[in-house]
């Protein structure tokens, strides 16, 4: 097994260590940014926070402004830690859906060499008038 299955000694291993500080490195930013952007909303209501447009209208709430204003059944907010998770599930989900998504093409290119030249003959074009 590997020993990541193994909290207790991946924690003390050299890898471990390091995975772990990079984890504490980024979610130390995370709450900067959360604990900023909290202290800009302030007592504001959801109608008073959305971003404004060019217009000056609110255009949207972004994703954290909704996780900032969400507030439970007994109408408390979530904790700070809360909102960090739901951002990292987030920020994570989407890399990870990409990077996917990224290796399943290649690997479906390499497979289908007429695909791929069928592919290189549209872009190739674009490339060339770019440079």
């Amino acid at each position: 097994m590997p020993p990541q299955v193994f909290d207790y000694i991946y924690k003390r291993s050299t890898d471990g260590k390091h995975f772990y500080g990079l984890c504490d490195r980024m979610h130390a930013v995370a709450d900067t940014f959360i604990e900023r952007r909290r202290t800009e909303i302030g007592d504001q209501t959801a109608a008073e926070v959305g971003r404004k447009g060019a217009t000056g209208k609110r255009v949207h709430l972004d994703f954290l402004d909704r996780l900032l204003l969400a507030r439970d059944s007994e109408g408390q907010p979530l904790s700070p830690e809360e909102i960090r998770h739901q951002v990292d599930t987030f920020l994570f989900a989407g890399h990870d859906t990409t990077a996917s998504a990224i290796s399943w093409l290649l690997y479906n290119l390499s497979r289908n060499p007429e695909v791929r030249a069928g592919l290189l003959a549209v872009i190739t074009p674009s490339w060339a008038a770019e440079l």
